[in-house]
């Protein structure tokens, strides 16, 4: 079921989803009639063109009787967990061989109601697909390289890990999963204030309903400025100390060609690293 906030039972299933705790999440509800040993299949037919291919998920699996959950890639288990996980979302991740996939998530009730089991934000890696079809597109977490993106201006994004060289400004690690991959901006000398690093990509959506979400980080008292620009217009603009977290920004593409903007402006200081990761495009970017 696709569901947003918490699911009916106290004892189990996540309060919001992982996204921002305040969309949709798909779940298996575990209350009556379902019983113990009932299986839900979530199902997809895919072709992956390099053996690179990853696909990354979160699950929720809280509860005194969690059951379990399977993903399955043409038939054979790949990922696995069982019993409660804990009252969070937790990352999962699978390789899929080049070629036709046939993927299945796999919830199985456990003993009692209190064995939800609820997924979100299953995404594909850019080594999915070579043909800048729509999974290219879906999710750029930089991962492997840049993918789309291209860097211009003054100050180049760099893909980093970890902490930023710099102690009072950037991530102590990027979006995903703390130990992955993010793009920045060093704001440490030469780069002086005022001066700017751009990455950009051009798209054709397909739909007006078109969405692209990302994650920012501008933790920094010196702090400069994120734009978001669409064919030249700006339709996204936080500047100065957004905290030391990552922040959720969402902007709409109309349909047709659209040329995109992440402009980052340095600030008074090398106190102003700024990062963005985990770039997706929604799907009604690619279907009409």
């Amino acid at each position: 079921m696709r569901r947003s906030g918490r699911t009916p039972s106290g004892c189990t299933g996540p309060s919001g989803d992982h996204t921002s705790g305040n969309g949709m999440y798909v779940y298996m509800e575990s209350s009556a009639p379902v019983k113990e040993g009932d299986q839900m299949a979530l199902d997809a037919i895919f072709h992956s063109a390099f053996d690179g291919c990853a696909m990354n998920f979160y699950y929720h699996m809280s509860g005194s009787s969690m059951g379990r959950l399977e993903v399955k890639l043409n038939g054979h288990v790949v990922f696995e967990r069982s019993g409660d996980q804990g009252n969070q979302w937790n990352l999962g991740s699978v390789t899929i061989g080049q070629g036709d996939a046939a993927i299945e998530f796999v919830a199985t009730r456990g003993s009692s109601y209190c064995s939800d089991i609820a997924i979100d934000d299953v995404t594909f890696s850019s080594d999915c697909n070579s043909t800048h079809g729509p999974l290219h597109n879906f999710l750029h977490d930089f991962e492997m390289d840049n993918g789309i993106w291209n860097s211009q201006g003054k100050l180049q994004w760099r893909r980093y890990s970890g902490f930023t060289p710099s102690s009072c400004t950037g991530p102590s690690g990027d979006h995903t999963s703390g130990y992955g991959i993010y793009l920045y901006i060093e704001s440490s000398s030469p780069a002086r204030e005022g001066d700017q690093g751009i990455l950009k990509a051009n798209i054709h959506s397909a739909s007006d309903s078109c969405v692209m979400n990302f994650y920012y980080h501008m933790y920094g008292y010196t702090m400069g400025k994120l734009e978001v620009k669409l064919n030249g217009n700006v339709v996204f603009d936080r500047s100065s100390n957004q905290g030391n977290q990552w922040k959720l920004g969402s902007v709409t593409i109309g349909q047709g060609d659209a040329a995109i903007e992440f402009v980052a402006t340095r600030g008074s200081g090398y106190c102003s690293d700024i990062a963005i990761d985990d770039v997706t495009l929604s799907e009604e970017c690619f279907s009409t």
